[in-house]
């Protein structure tokens, strides 16, 4: 029943991240080793996250390995993080992609 309504929220998560993102959710929600990341639009790859918990732990190689692979599709990475609970949900990226080098 748990793992359900977990699983139920990321996909509500999901559809929403394509909507805001303009694209489209990634058939296995990334799990198929060409296409990584759950959400796909033509400027980002969107791996997404949702926690019922007050914190979340991101590890330098998880958003790397979404890098790497936005590297590969001339595309920005984010990680969407979702705190069920507090309403909230952050965006991630990589500073450079904010502020590049040489604008």
């Amino acid at each position: 029943m748990l793992k359900d309504n977990i699983h139920k929220r990321s996909r509500l998560q999901e559809r929403r991240a394509a909507n805001d993102y303009g694209g489209h959710i990634t058939p296995g929600s990334g799990n198929q080793w060409h296409s990584k990341g759950d959400v796909h639009s033509d400027k980002f790859i969107v791996e997404c996250k949702s926690t019922t918990h007050a914190s979340y732990s991101l590890k330098a190689a998880d958003f790397l390995k979404l890098y790497l692979q936005s590297v590969v599709e001339n595309k920005q990475p984010v990680m969407e993080i979702e705190f069920a609970h507090h309403n909230l949900t952050l965006v991630v990226q990589d500073k450079r992609d904010l502020f590049p080098v040489g604008t």
